[in-house]
């Protein structure tokens, strides 16, 4: 089915998820830090950092931050609640970082046009435009900034109909950060993301989801009951010696080496086009 040596996968196990795929009734929950994005990128936070807009003590505390949280992050063996714990605290320090520097609404077109530490994965622009081409659900479930996430898909002639954001989306006052999402997203949590009713109702219709993470948790972005129906599919760009076995264990495939999108447009086109 896929000629890639950077995909592991059991054919007979991919073939019998989707046997039953139509246009109409699937739909994708994708993160978006390194899993649209190449897996070499930055991501939505540190996009702020790199634009160079806030001052130098901005960058010293949030490198503090992460060199700290990081390595929790990505910590398999860790209790979940003591990492939900620990994942909060990061998320809101850097929240109240940004609205400490005071962080301009007016800056994230800026930032994100024409810059380089963020980049699309390979295929990831091929694959948002077959599915608003064939009005297929995207709903990306990031622990990011969804102001940063927004921006990106505006500036590169992405952000489709079809395309659904959920993510920590700054509130501002007069053009500054004045406040934090009452519910935080981070990178362990989003099994407790609700979906706005009416997207809720849409998706329900469409019991067949194809679930894109590049995170152990991000498995978590569809309940128990929708894996049941579920192709899941994790990048595994990082750490790629001690999570490869617990990656296989979680998703039906994992592509390494910063694999394209395009072998994931294939399939989806394959089936719901009878190719």
């Amino acid at each position: 089915m896929i000629n890639t040596s950077d995909i592991f996968f059991d054919d007979d196990r991919v073939e019998n998820i989707i046997k039953d795929w139509t246009k109409e009734n699937i739909h994708i929950v994708t993160d978006f830090d390194r899993t649209l994005t190449s897996g070499d990128s930055g991501t939505s936070w540190s996009l702020i950092s790199h634009a160079g807009i806030l001052p130098e003590g901005y960058n010293i505390r949030r490198q503090e931050y992460y060199e700290y949280y990081r390595p929790i992050e990505i910590n398999a063996a860790m209790p979940i609640e003591q990492k939900k714990e620990e994942m909060t605290l990061w998320w809101v320090k850097h929240l109240e970082l940004l609205a400490e520097y005071k962080l301009k609404e007016n800056v994230f077109d800026n930032i994100t046009k024409g810059q380089s530490s963020i980049q699309f994965r390979d295929g990831a622009q091929e694959l948002l435009y077959f599915c608003r081409k064939e009005s297929i659900p995207i709903i990306i479930m990031s622990a990011g900034l969804g102001n940063v996430v927004e921006s990106f898909l505006k500036n590169n002639n992405c952000l489709y109909e079809n395309i659904h954001i959920i993510s920590n989306f700054l509130v501002f006052k007069d053009g500054i950060v004045s406040g934090v999402p009452e519910h935080i997203i981070h990178s362990v949590n989003k099994n407790e993301c609700e979906l706005p009713a009416w997207l809720k109702t849409e998706i329900d219709k469409r019991p067949y989801p194809i679930l894109m993470g590049d995170g152990i948790d991000d498995i978590n972005m569809i309940s128990d009951e929708q894996r049941k129906k579920a192709l899941t599919i994790g990048f595994l760009d990082e750490g790629r010696e001690s999570n490869f076995e617990i990656f296989q264990n979680i998703y039906d495939m994992v592509c390494i080496n910063n694999c394209s999108l395009e072998p994931i447009t294939k399939i989806i086109s394959r089936k719901i086009n009878f190719i």
